[in-house]
């Protein structure tokens, strides 16, 4: 209704400009007045503004300077927030030194604390699961348990890649053992340990002193005792050669490191040899002696070396093959050091000539296998002498 009121009104004024052309032109001009009147009002709420805006901008930088004055005491929050995020042990031990986590916390929320820790765990995972990997890829790259091999008298092993020092090797079993041969060869049957995965067999020094001897044995071990190794106990073992020098019926000390042994040779101590014919093929341990009349030749297997034959338990692309080190003794001749080299690809292909003689290595047994390593005393080498064809 009050709408229909204003457009009868409006309509009213309308008519009045037609008819009566004087009023109209007031009306103009009344509009025209309250026009500039508008405009000037405009610009002195244009100016009381500016002020107003400089007014605002001076309080604004009271306030401000007055925060900057206060923010002295904020620093010390501010520094204890930024070590807690980064130190793990900060929030027991600073923030809350006697109140206890999650009470009384100076300067930020309960709700705050939560947050914040469960983000400090979160980022501490993933460093602890790294750290861990590292760990055992360390433990099982760096110090992998290498096959034992045969020690060489007075040599060190091939250098490891990493400096190494050497160390004493604690000594497991030792035994003096008597050769079946003319005269008796005595050697020391010797088991020495292992204690990790980073140390390994370094070498052997033998000293005789009148009927003392005393053998020291020594691993090499990594010179930074902080690698980390693996905790796994290894041995090797292998014969030292005493020679025959020992009178029977006198007692002998051997101190093997820091195990002592003693033993008596005897007049009775006659080990057999076997007697074997040209053409025959025969069996031969390692220390044991072979006499072949007919070619007046006397012989023993010193040692197997060089045993790289696949394991029986194991796929290989190579076969590998094995040496047989063999002492001969001519009858008034000086003993002579024989290698024949054997192997399941070309069984009987190295012979050693002896003068007018042929050796032959037709077969060595047992056959390695990959869980453990082939004792001295264990091998056993199938040989043939043969005349030469004249």
């Amino acid at each position: 209704m009050a709408n229909a009121a204003l457009v009868k009104q409006h309509t009213s004024e309308i008519g009045d400009v037609y008819k009566q052309p004087v009023i109209a032109l007031e009306k103009r001009t009344q509009a025209h007045n309250d026009l500039i009147e508008a405009m000037d009002i405009a610009d002195r709420l244009k100016t009381e503004g500016i002020e107003a805006a400089r007014e605002d901008i001076v309080k604004l930088r009271q306030l401000t300077d007055a925060l900057v004055q206060r923010n002295g005491g904020l620093t010390e929050q501010k520094e204890r927030r930024r070590r807690w995020r980064r130190s793990p042990g900060f929030l027991r031990r600073e923030i809350f030194p006697s109140e206890g986590w999650p009470f009384n916390c100076p300067g930020i929320t309960r709700a705050e604390e939560v947050r914040l820790m469960a983000l400090h765990i979160a980022r501490g995972i993933p460093f602890v699961l790294l750290l861990l990997a590292g760990l055992l890829a360390l433990a099982v790259v760096a110090c992998s348990r290498d096959e034992a091999t045969q020690p060489t008298p007075g040599g060190p092993t091939p250098t490891p890649s990493r400096q190494t020092v050497e160390v004493i090797a604690p000594i497991d079993n030792v035994e003096v053992r008597m050769a079946e041969s003319h005269p008796v060869q005595y050697s020391l049957y010797v088991v020495s340990g292992l204690p990790n995965g980073c140390i390994k067999f370094d070498r052997y020094e033998l000293d005789r002193q009148g009927n003392t001897i005393n053998v020291r044995v020594f691993n090499s071990a990594p010179a930074d005792n902080t690698v980390a190794c693996t905790m796994v106990y290894g041995m090797v073992e292998y014969n030292i050669p005493l020679g025959t020098d020992f009178v029977s019926g006198t007692e002998y000390t051997v101190m093997v490191n820091n195990v002592k042994k003693t033993f008596t040779p005897s007049a009775t101590q006659t080990p057999r040899t076997l007697q074997v014919g040209v053409n025959q093929l025969f069996s031969l341990r390692v220390g044991q002696y072979v006499e072949l009349a007919e070619a007046q030749m006397l012989l023993t297997i010193e040692r197997v070396s060089n045993d790289s034959r696949c394991p029986v338990d194991v796929t290989c692309i190579r076969a590998g093959d094995a040496t047989i080190e063999v002492a001969v003794q001519r009858t008034g001749g000086q003993p002579q050091a024989i290698r024949l080299v054997v192997g399941p690809e070309n069984p009987g292909a190295e012979t050693a000539q002896l003068g007018g003689y042929a050796m032959t290595a037709q077969d060595l047994a047992p056959m390695p296998v990959s869980t453990r390593q082939i004792a001295q005393n264990e091998y056993v080498a199938t040989l043939v002498v043969r005349a030469n064809e004249h």
